[in-house]
């Protein structure tokens, strides 16, 4: 509220280095004796989320036109922008799966729709290798159909049957969910047989 703004400093809202940093900035705006927008702003706040403000900084000027007092207005615009990226994330994925469907339509076979599935896929996600699995109902595995890239150098590790929730790949097919690995050898959810091996 405007009560517990007023009397107050940077340093009573942020952290000294950012205080700091942002009073340095205002007074550099009042020597420019010029207007500043400033569209995205990133800042931590008490709860240590990152917020994002749009903020106009507005030299207010005395008599003599000499900019004496800054007034700075900001807009939180953190819930605004995460909709423009889920917005835009989503574009993203459907312009993916209309190039997918198109790729697919030239197709007859499954010979011919895996090795074409996996190519499109590794080129929207931009990675080098990757491998299709394919679910045997009747067994309850899933086994590797088709292997894409460097790791038809590493084939003992798609080379056997996996069950729904085993190793990386069960867990992706069971829980439906994607899941990024940062580093393959050390994930928890690779057994000991496999992380052996490489």
């Amino acid at each position: 509220s405007g009560s517990q703004m007023i009397g107050n400093t940077d340093y009573d809202f942020y952290s000294k280095t950012n205080a700091a940093k942002f009073m340095e900035r205002d007074k550099e705006i009042l020597r420019l004796n010029a207007s500043v927008d400033i569209p995205e702003e990133r800042m931590i706040d008490k709860n240590m989320q990152q917020r994002i403000f749009h903020t106009r900084k507005i030299p207010i000027y005395d008599a003599a036109g000499v900019s004496k007092y800054l007034l700075s207005i900001s807009e939180d615009v953190s819930e605004k922008n995460n909709l423009e990226n889920e917005s835009r994330l989503r574009l993203m994925e459907l312009e993916a799966v209309e190039k997918l469907s198109k790729t697919l339509m030239s197709t007859q076979t499954r010979e011919e729709a895996l090795p074409t599935l996996l190519n499109s896929m590794l080129s929207i996600v931009n990675a080098e290798m990757g491998t299709v699995w394919l679910f045997n109902v009747d067994k309850n595995e899933l086994l590797p159909e088709y292997i894409c890239g460097e790791e038809q150098e590493l084939g003992f590790l798609v080379d056997v049957p996996i069950k729904p929730g085993e190793e990386i790949v069960g867990k992706v097919f069971e829980t439906g969910l994607p899941y990024i690995v940062n580093d393959y050898k050390k994930d928890p959810n690779l057994s000991e047989y496999l992380r052996e091996m490489l």
